[in-house]
């Protein structure tokens, strides 16, 4: 009987492996559920050298933009001050985030959902009185704002974009003619390519997929009314008065 068990718990793990290393060279399922963490081949991690935070804004049909990025019940932060929502690098799971404060409140029409990314360096985290003793130029933080998707007002995807980092990894080889040569040139076996978004969801040429200029996105997500301000009151659950989401008092 223990030589079954033992038997049994070594096919077990090695069966767990080689589907994390089919899931990680086929680019499928890696990411279906929070488990194949810890049987996927993502062991090469990196730390890269900008902050990054994450705006979901929801456009209404009058042309009221809302920052739904927040729930309206309350704000998960599982580490320091970081909302859970940007720890998700590559966007698998924000059109969930999207659809889930959408269909637990009540607002207007959305007729889309932007995803815009908001990136700065690392170094500008510092303290005050710490950048003035490393630094001698005053402490000037500038955001990188990125549209990153346009999802309809269900929360699907319509118009996927590549991200602020891919960008200028791609940019960086293509202003560079012998790195772009070299990369022309070169295939890898191995592949780290993540699917974050449906891609069966994207119609690149949908209408709700219009032109945002990139000077207008900082305004857009500054100007955004907040979605995360609640009050109760005799068991009813309501917004301020400047915000027209609002979410259904629990029976």
């Amino acid at each position: 009987m223990k030589r079954w068990l033992a038997c049994t718990a070594i096919i077990a793990y090695l069966g767990a492996l080689a589907s994390g290393l089919a899931a990680h060279t086929l680019s499928t399922g890696a990411s279906a559920h929070p488990a194949m963490y810890f049987v996927v081949w993502d062991m090469f991690c990196g730390w890269g050298a900008y902050s990054n935070r994450t705006h979901i804004i929801a456009e209404g049909a009058s042309g009221t933009y809302y920052d739904i990025t927040a729930a309206p019940w309350g704000d998960f932060k599982p580490f320091g001050s970081v909302s859970r929502h940007n720890y998700d690098l590559l966007g698998i799971h924000l059109p969930r985030v999207a659809n889930n404060v959408l269909k637990h409140t009540q607002h207007e029409p959305i007729t889309r959902v932007l995803v815009i990314e908001e990136l700065w360096p690392k170094k500008y985290n510092l303290r005050d009185d710490m950048w003035a003793k490393l630094h001698n130029t005053p402490k000037d933080v500038h955001s990188y704002y990125n549209l990153w998707a346009v999802l309809d007002g269900d929360g699907q995807p319509v118009n996927v974009y590549p991200n602020w980092i891919s960008k200028q990894a791609v940019y960086s080889v293509s202003n560079n003619p012998r790195l772009h040569q070299e990369a022309s040139a070169s295939r890898p076996f191995f592949t780290n390519l993540q699917k974050p978004w449906s891609a069966g969801s994207i119609r690149p040429r949908s209408p709700l997929a219009k032109n945002l200029q990139p000077s207008q996105i900082p305004t857009l997500v500054k100007d955004a009314k907040p979605g995360n301000g609640i009050e109760t009151v005799s068991g009813e659950v309501h917004l301020p008065e400047q915000n027209d989401i609002r979410v259904p008092a629990a029976n």
